[in-house]
């Protein structure tokens, strides 16, 4: 079986390039989906680690450190040192 992925993300309805509405509703229909504008403020966040949000959240639960003797203490507790020296087979 073969698959292609066809998706689309939305901008702005500012910033979006499509403006014809007859067009819109044929890709509502095509995406079996509903256009869903994003808003100015939505569209700054990032939620990749290296973003913001989720980096911010970590801060903030303490879960996030650069020290390395906590780290693997925290390897360890989690019962995963050594974890990658293991072979698969």
């Amino acid at each position: 079986m073969r698959a292609i992925d066809t998706h689309i993300h939305f901008s702005t309805e500012q910033g979006h390039v499509i403006k014809d509405k007859t067009l819109i509703e044929a890709m509502e229909k095509y995406y079996r989906m509903k256009v869903v504008y994003k808003t100015e403020e939505g569209m700054a966040k990032k939620y990749t680690f290296s973003g913001a949000t989720y980096f911010e959240r970590m801060k903030e639960l303490g879960t996030y450190t650069t020290d390395i003797e906590a780290i693997q203490r925290r390897v360890e507790a989690a019962g995963f040192k050594n974890f990658f020296a293991q072979e698969v087979g």
